[in-house]
């Protein structure tokens, strides 16, 4: 029972992450296109995610970024869908979805989590719906 007590706070403490949605004029995003001679794929970074409090330990998201491009690709369910991306600080999140209105976002240890402001007004704060543990590959 001890157990079972110390892992819900662990998930309750960690478990969740609430973020807010950008408002329409949000202007965080670059609005200039950097365009190299360079293949794109030489600069490719990766991280693969796996579901923090799952029994499964297989990848359920990777996530890769093209940082000199903003631009990046979430890979679910043997599907990719182009997304911006972009690093603040510590942080890197990729916005994907119509209008970017799905977003996951890696903290620095590596602990990411994926937020869907589908029905969300701009500046609406929004809980996380899946918590993943993230490692470069």
């Amino acid at each position: 029972m001890k157990y079972i007590t110390v892992m819900a706070l662990v998930f309750l403490s960690f478990g969740c992450k609430t973020t807010t949605k950008p408002t329409a004029t949000d202007t965080t995003l670059p609005t200039t296109t950097v365009t190299t001679n360079d293949p794109v794929s030489d600069k490719k970074k990766s991280w693969s995610c796996k579901e923090i409090f799952g029994n499964d330990h297989s990848e359920v998201v990777r996530l890769d970024a093209y940082p000199d491009e903003y631009m990046g690709e979430v890979y679910f369910d043997g599907e990719y869908e182009s997304a911006t991306y972009r690093k603040d600080g510590l942080k890197r999140y990729w916005n994907f979805g119509e209008d970017g209105r799905h977003q996951i976002q890696i903290r620095a240890n590596g602990t990411a989590y994926y937020h869907d402001f589908s029905n969300a007004a701009d500046g609406e704060k929004v809980d996380s719906e899946l918590t993943l543990e993230c490692k470069r590959i």
